[in-house]
């Protein structure tokens, strides 16, 4: 698997989902994080697909690999999804704010190159 959860996590997610507090606190900051990941894409010019998960995907218009290979130098990691037949797309997923603003920060620091 790419990324294994191990038994304590499983544990901690496992007693999450009786925290209906935390779920929705963290349905909240999802939601959240998703608008802002769409409009810093929008402001540069970029739509992002709508969605309701905790990512965001957008078609750059052009090869995903290089801008991906570009963000990793800059300690940003999205996805590129050249592998799953889409070549000049990104998955980003949501994080916290200054996550996100991390991310878009190197999307378009990455793209002026």
């Amino acid at each position: 698997m790419p990324f294994p959860v191990n038994r304590i996590a499983q544990a901690g997610a496992l007693a999450g989902l009786d925290d209906f507090d935390f779920l929705r606190c963290s349905i909240q900051i999802v939601k959240q994080g998703r608008q802002q990941l769409h409009q810093g894409l929008s402001n540069m010019g970029l739509d992002a697909v709508q969605s309701q998960a905790n990512f965001v995907f957008v078609d750059l218009g052009m090869p995903s690999t290089p801008v991906y290979e570009r963000m990793l130098h800059l300690g940003v990691i999205v996805r590129p999804m050249a592998p799953q037949g889409m070549p000049t797309c990104l998955r980003i997923t949501v994080g916290t704010p200054d996550q996100n603003r991390r991310a878009l920060d190197a999307l378009a620091k990455a793209l002026d190159n």
